[in-house]
């Protein structure tokens, strides 16, 4: 399957930074690969290129996966559902998988399906404090 590359080299699709989630991601589910499933998840990190997320079971590493997510960003609540992705890779744990799944590009690049995971990514972006990246400096020194 092959992938979106929008400004950035296909043969490393890791140089495009991404950028940690927030609470403007309301939703993201995606089901399960094999038994179909559908399942709620926490996202981790995105970029337009795909998602990390952690989910509470375990996922297989590889197959097709339906991603669906709600983020609010400034202009409104994106809505995208059934955005098919490709799993990555996926990281078992005692307490749940740590996945990554690649969006698919058949289906990103139509309509304003591209647009829109390039506006979440803006947003994300925007949000990042490069200096205390996970939010642990508290000011005090």
């Amino acid at each position: 399957m092959s992938h979106i590359v929008p400004e950035a080299p296909q043969q490393d699709k890791r140089t495009r930074e991404r950028y940690l989630c927030d609470d403007r991601f309301r939703r993201l589910e995606i089901t399960h690969p094999d038994s179909g499933e559908l399942l709620s998840v926490t996202p981790v990190n995105f970029n337009c290129y795909g998602v990390a997320f952690f989910a509470s079971q375990p996922l297989p590493e590889s197959g097709v996966t339906k991603v669906c997510l709600t983020f609010e960003s400034e202009a409104g609540t994106l809505r995208l559902d059934n955005l098919l992705a490709e799993m990555i890779y996926s990281l078992g744990s005692d307490v749940g998988c740590y996945c990554g799944a690649a969006f698919v590009s058949a289906q990103v690049e139509t309509g304003d399906t591209l647009s829109e995971l390039l506006e979440i990514e803006r947003a994300l972006a925007d949000a990042q404090n490069q200096e205390d990246r996970y939010g642990l400096d508290d000011g005090e020194s």
